[in-house]
């Protein structure tokens, strides 16, 4: 796992990168827990970034030495929300328990408040998924509490859990 680790880098994703990812993107079993829906052709996928990816203002490809293999987002918050950002993310099923996410969301987590100066990180996890729930503890965050039907996800109002992490705790835990 290690050896896997020491290769896992983030980067801006191009329109070039459209066959990587539909890897995931095309994977109903990797979409059911984000909030767009499963594309269904290279076309959907090459707008998506050019419309939604391109424009946004933390949005990075999770490689593995050098191909995209899942995706990491940071959004930040605006007006009085604009100290924290969100963190998301979505691997391809082929490299999933691999300890993957979890180092993209420690180096996503690090840009936070390295690069971005954000003052806390949040993320959002239905209860069923166990997986994400233990990425998100292995980067650091801790779970402070269940919001009861909280977001719209395909139509369905979802309760979620909220982990957060400050950049107090986070520069405790890196000291």
């Amino acid at each position: 796992m290690d050896d896997i680790k020491t290769h896992v880098t983030l980067r801006d994703l191009q329109e070039s990168d459209v066959e990587d990812f539909m890897q995931w993107a095309a994977d109903d079993e990797v979409t059911k827990h984000v909030s767009w829906e499963t594309h269904k052709s290279n076309a959907e996928t090459i707008d998506f970034i050019s419309t939604i990816i391109k424009p946004h203002p933390w949005f990075k490809a999770i490689c593995l030495d050098g191909t995209p293999i899942g995706s990491i987002s940071l959004t930040p918050g605006s007006g009085i929300h604009c100290c924290r950002a969100e963190l998301g993310y979505v691997l391809a099923r082929k490299y999933w328990r691999k300890g993957i996410t979890s180092q993209a969301a420690r180096l996503a987590v690090s840009a936070a408040f390295d690069d971005l100066k954000l003052e806390r990180v949040e993320a959002l996890v239905e209860p069923t998924n166990v997986a994400s729930k233990r990425v998100l503890e292995k980067a650091g965050l801790e779970c402070v509490g269940l919001e009861r039907r909280y977001i719209l996800v395909k139509g369905s109002l979802r309760d979620s859990l909220l982990f957060s992490i400050s950049s107090e705790k986070y520069k405790l835990s890196a000291a």
